[in-house]
C-alpha cells in the first residue's frame, strides 16, 4: 500500500542576514540570498524592493508592498510503501527548498532476516597457495554451514587468477617443458598452463559443485612475485551475467592470496600500453581474453567499480602481506582484510566473522550529483545507535536516521535546480530518493511578464514590478538611450549616490548610467551588488589566513555572517572553544 505523508519540517536559517545584504535589483537575485524577500508591486515606493525579513525596515516594507511579497516557502512531502520486505521508509521524498533553509527528515531502516548474500571466492593459484587450496576443499561444507547460520539465502562462486601470459610475468617456453618444472610429483600435484583469470564456477547454491571445482583446480606458475589479482578482480565485478550476480542482496568478493598485486602501469614491462577498459572480456569457457592487450586496472578503477556495482571486498592474506593490504583497503570503499593462517586453516572463522559484520551493519551514504556538490549539503545521523555504522543488528531492529538537507547556494546552470539525491544503504540496492527542487527563481519573471509595458515607456518588459529594458535602452523606466550622452551626464549622478554626505558615484565600484548604477563585473566568485554598488562578497571579510570568513560563514555586504556555532569578525571563533580568540600575552 502506498501513502503520501506530509512531513512536519523545522525550517532553520543557516546564516544570519543583515538588512543591507539584500540589496538586489532583480527578484531572482534577491531570493537566492537567505531570508531576502522581494516586492513585485509596480507602485511600490520604498527605498529597495529587496529586504531581509530580519531587518528593522521589514514592517514598513510589508505595509507598502501589500500582498505582492515574493518569499518562496520550503516544504517536504514523503511517499511510503508498506510491506514485510520493505526495509526503508519513506522510499521517496520531494523537497522544495530555498537558499539558507535547512530541513530535517526522518528515515527509518528495519533490519531484515535472511538478507541475500552472494560470495565469490577469488583465489591465487600460484604454487605457493597449493596448501590453501587443499584446505579450502576440506572446509568447503563447513564454510557453507557457517554462512547459512548468517543467512539461508546464500550462494557461492569460485574463480582463480595468476598473471598476464607474457614475459616477464610468466614463462613463455612451450607448456610441455614448463609442466616438467612446476609439477610436484612428491605431492602428486600437477599444474596447469598459465592464465590470467578463470571464472570456474558462477554463483550457485550447489555446495557439492563448489567443493568439486575447488578440488579439481590445479595450480600454475609465474615468474615475478606480484600477482595479477586486479585483472581477476575487475573481471569478477564487471562480468555480471557471467558471474551471475543477483540484483538484490549483498555482493561479496573474497580475494585469497599470499602475494602483492600488479597495478596500472606495470603492464608496460610486458609492452602493454592500452589502459584497462573496465569491460567484461571472458570467453565461453570463462577465461579472461585480454590479459595481453590491456594494462592492469588502477586502484581508482577498482574503487569506482566497487561503488558502481555495490561490491564488498575481503582480502584474505598472509601475515607477510598485511601492510600492503592494510594500505590498499584504506583507499577502497567497503573493503577490509583478514590474516590467513599459513595453510588457510582459519578461513571459516575469518570469513564468517567478516560476513557477519557486513550483513548485520547499516550505514546511510548520501549520493549527491557532482553539479550540486558545494551548493547542497546533506548530513545523515543515526538517532538510536551508538556507532557508525550501526552494527550487530538483529532481525526487526529499527534504526532511525535524521537527514538534514541544507541549501548553500544556487548553481549557475538552471538545469541543476531540479535534481535527484539518493540516500543509499551502503552496499545494498535500497535507497531513499529525494527529488530536490531548488527555489532559485521568481515565477513572476516568467508568468506575469508585461511586454512593451507602458510603465517602461514601451521600451522594456515589466517583470516582478521592475523594468527589463530592451537593447539600446536603459534607466529605471527605460527612459534613456543606452548610447546617448545623457546616460553618463552628471545630471543623473545624484541618483547614483545614497545621499549628499558622499561624492562617490556608485561607491566607486560601478558606472552611473541614466541614474542607475551598473556595478563592475569581478572575476568569479567575487561579486559587487546593491543599488549603489555598496555591497561585495569579499571586502572586509578576508582573515589573516586569506580565507573568506574562515570558511565558517559567508560574506554578506562586506560583513561576515557566521554559520551556527561560530563567531568573531571573520567567524574565526568556535563557540565551543574560545582559546584561539583570546588576545595573546
Amino acid at each position: 500500500m502506498m501513502r503520501v505523508v506530509v512531513v512536519s519540517v523545522m525550517v532553520l536559517a543557516v546564516v544570519g542576514v543583515g538588512a543591507s545584504s539584500c540589496n538586489f535589483n532583480k527578484c531572482t537575485d534577491c531570493i537566492q540570498t537567505a531570508k531576502c524577500v522581494w516586492c513585485s508591486n509596480e507602485t511600490f515606493t520604498g527605498p529597495s524592493r529587496c529586504v531581509s525579513k530580519d531587518s528593522a525596515d521589514y514592517v514598513t516594507f510589508r505595509l507598502k508592498c501589500g500582498n505582492a511579497i515574493i518569499n518562496p516557502e520550503s516544504d517536504v512531502t514523503a511517499t511510503e510503501v508498506d510491506g514485510e520486505s520493505v526495509q526503508i521508509k519513506p522510499q521517496r521524498a520531494t523537497i522544495s527548498q530555498r537558499v539558507g533553509d535547512m530541513q530535517n527528515l526522518t528515515m527509518k531502516y528495519k533490519h531484515m532476516k535472511n538478507y541475500p548474500v552472494d560470495l565469490y571466492y577469488l583465489m591465487d593459484m600460484s604454487q605457493s597457495m597449493s596448501d590453501d587450496k587443499a584446505m579450502l576443499t576440506n572446509l568447503a561444507y563447513e564454510l557453507v554451514d557457517a554462512m547459512k547460520n548468517i543467512t539461508t539465502k546464500f550462494r557461492l562462486g569460485f574463480g582463480i587468477f595468476s598473471d598476464k601470459i607474457v614475459l616477464p610475468y610468466v614463462q613463455t617456453v612451450p607448456w610441455e617443458e614448463l609442466m616438467k618444472v612446476c609439477t610436484n610429483t612428491e605431492k602428486e600435484e600437477s599444474c596447469t598452463a598459465p592464465f590470467a583469470f578463470h571464472n570456474i564456477l558462477p554463483l550457485t547454491n550447489d555446495t557439492a559443485q563448489f567443493n568439486e571445482k575447488v578440488g579439481s583446480s590445479n595450480t600454475t606458475t609465474n615468474v615475478d612475485f606480484p600477482e595479477g589479482s586486479f585483472d581477476g578482480l575487475m573481471q569478477t565485478m564487471v562480468c555480471k551475467t557471467e558471474i551471475r550476480w543477483q540484483d538484490d542482496g549483498f555482493r561479496l568478493i573474497v580475494v585469497a592470496t599470499d602475494a602483492p598485486f600488479h597495478i596500472a602501469g606495470d603492464g608496460l614491462l610486458g609492452g602493454i600500453t592500452e589502459p584497462n577498459d573496465m569491460i567484461c572480456h571472458l570467453d565461453s569457457d570463462g577465461f579472461y581474453t585480454h590479459s595481453d592487450k590491456l594494462d592492469y586496472p588502477s586502484v581508482n578503477q577498482i574503487h569506482d567499480m566497487i561503488e558502481r556495482e555495490r561490491m564488498n571486498l575481503i582480502f584474505a592474506v598472509t601475515a607477510t602481506q598485511e601492510s600492503v593490504y592494510a594500505h590498499l583497503t584504506d583507499q577502497l570503499p567497503r573493503a577490509s582484510y583478514g590474516l590467513l593462517a599459513q595453510d588457510s586453516s582459519n578461513i571459516v572463522d575469518l570469513l564468517s566473522n567478516k560476513v557477519y559484520d557486513i550483513v548485520t551493519s547499516v550505514k546511510v551514504v548520501p549520493d549527491i550529483p557532482i553539479e550540486l556538490q558545494g551548493h547542497v549539503d546533506v548530513n545523515v545521523r543515526a538517532l538510536n545507535c551508538p556507532s557508525t555504522p550501526c552494527s550487530d543488528l538483529k532481525p526487526d531492529d529499527e534504526i532511525h536516521f535524521l537527514v538534514s538537507v541544507k541549501v548553500i547556494s544556487c548553481p549557475k546552470d538552471e538545469s541543476f535546480w531540479n535534481s535527484t539525491i539518493l540516500l543509499k544503504l551502503d552496499g545494498r540496492k535500497e535507497a531513499l530518493t529525494i527529488d530536490l527542487f531548488l527555489l532559485c527563481e521568481c515565477q513572476c519573471e516568467k508568468k506575469n511578464t508585461v511586454t512593451s509595458a507602458p510603465e517602461c515607456n514601451n521600451k522594456g518588459d515589466l517583470k516582478c514590478g521592475v523594468c527589463e529594458c530592451y537593447e539600446g535602452w536603459t534607466g529605471q523606466k527605460c527612459q534613456c538611450e543606452a548610447n546617448s550622452e545623457s546616460g553618463g551626464d552628471s545630471t543623473y549622478e545624484f541618483q547614483c549616490r545614497p545621499d549628499n554626505t558622499t561624492t562617490d558615484v556608485c561607491s566607486n565600484r560601478g558606472e552611473c548610467v541614466c541614474g542607475l548604477c551598473v556595478c563592475n563585473t569581478m572575476e568569479e566568485p567575487k561579486k559587487i551588488v546593491g543599488t549603489y554598488c555598496e555591497c561585495t562578497n569579499f571586502l572586509n571579510c578576508e582573515g589573516s589566513d586569506g580565507r573568506i570568513c574562515s570558511d565558517h560563514g559567508s560574506c554578506q555586504c562586506n560583513e561576515c555572517q557566521c554559520d551556527e556555532g561560530w563567531t568573531g569578525k571573520y567567524c574565526q571563533c568556535n563557540n565551543g572553544s574560545q582559546d584561539n580568540c583570546k588576545p595573546k600575552g
